[in-house]
């Protein structure tokens, strides 16, 4: 099945280019994930206050997990789903909290106007 190969594939890149220690592994999760979303908030018209950015960043996250669980021969195992929902999280928190913090400081300076 195509998606076996392809999740074979995803998971032999994986293994080739990062460290196999798993504390290493969720910090790449971060730093990718913020390298991504600054990499598209940079051609979003709306800079770190867009939302879309945010969205692609979660895509990929879910992406990247899918294939982790497609290549595992046990999917229920427990630790695999912990570990998947904390791969989320470290992917997805910080563009999360750098967007709302960029769209309410935003709006903070359209509350302020100057005094004539």
């Amino acid at each position: 099945m195509w998606h076996l190969a392809l999740a074979d594939q995803w998971e032999a890149l994986k293994s080739a280019v990062l460290p196999h220690n798993q504390d290493v592994r969720g910090l790449v999760h971060i730093h990718a994930a913020i390298g991504i979303y600054l990499a598209l908030a940079l051609f979003a018209r709306r800079g770190l206050a867009a939302w879309w950015p945010v969205a692609v960043v979660g895509l990929l996250t879910l992406a990247n997990e899918a294939m982790d669980v497609i290549a595992l021969p046990d999917p229920g195992q427990f630790w695999v789903l912990r570990d998947t929902g904390w791969d989320i999280v470290n992917s997805l928190l910080w563009p999360c909290a750098i967007m709302v913090a960029a769209r309410l400081l935003d709006r903070k300076g359209e509350d302020i106007t100057p005094d004539e």
